[in-house]
């Protein structure tokens, strides 16, 4: 979804076509931003999801088999994916065909502009931030518990694939943050070039936004693979 939606915004960046895109280049230029934004946001609620197992695994492994099956998890990340694909750029179209007409015709560099604003303070970092802070809480509970158990030798043989499967998960709690920091950093605090003001500036600071994604969107594919060849159920 995230390479999608570079090759729409790279397009829609090309330099005989800026200062004069057409609606359908701006239009496309916010449903680009708009397809980055539901790849962050749906690569986040999965990490949510694992995490969510994980603890259910550990603080109640007696209804961990009623609660969690292959089918729910199938049926809870399409519905994930569906509702994501259908909001998100839905939310991008209305604030497009709410704006001026002249503003329509104009590429936007901030991804504030390409939403409502109380729907991206409200709705879009809702679901970038929440699902994080809750698979940090939730990664440092299991490594609090498992520690504990670990400490006072309670742990059985037949817990020992747990524990395994528990620390898998505490390497990834590492990896998110190692990914996720540089974005949050260069999308939170640092401000956005102007595109045609200060050109040089933006394309740098594209370069770097880009990598930062990039950064994140390795961790989507190590964490689905780490999380797959750890449990065979999955």
């Amino acid at each position: 979804v995230y390479g999608m939606s570079i090759l729409l915004y790279e397009a829609t960046m090309l330099p005989f076509i800026r200062g004069m895109t057409g609606l359908y280049t701006g239009l496309g230029n916010r449903v680009a931003y708009s397809m980055g934004v539901l790849s962050m946001m749906g690569s986040l609620m999965t990490s949510l999801f694992i995490a969510s197992e994980r603890a259910i695994a550990t603080f109640r492994p007696l209804k961990y088999k009623q609660w969690v099956t292959p089918r729910r998890a199938i049926v809870l990340v399409t519905i994930t994916w569906i509702y994501l694909c259908t909001v998100v750029p839905s939310l991008a179209v209305v604030q497009y065909f709410r704006v001026a007409d002249e503003d329509r015709l104009a590429l936007v560099n901030e991804i504030g502009h390409v939403f409502p604003p109380l729907v991206f303070d409200g709705f879009i970092t809702l679901h970038l931030y929440l699902p994080a802070a809750v698979s940090i809480v939730a990664y440092s509970g299991i490594s609090i518990s498992v520690y504990k158990q670990t400490k006072r030798n309670l742990l059985k043989d037949s817990d020992q694939r747990a524990l395994r499967v528990t620390k898998m998960s505490m390497v990834l709690l590492g990896l998110l943050l190692v990914s996720w920091s540089p974005f949050a950093i260069s999308h939170l605090f640092v401000p956005i070039p102007h595109l045609f003001e200060q050109t040089e500036n933006f394309i740098l600071y594209k370069k770097i936004s880009t990598s930062t994604i990039l950064l994140v969107s390795a961790f989507c594919f190590v964490n689905v693979i780490v999380y797959a060849a750890n449990h065979k159920e999955f």
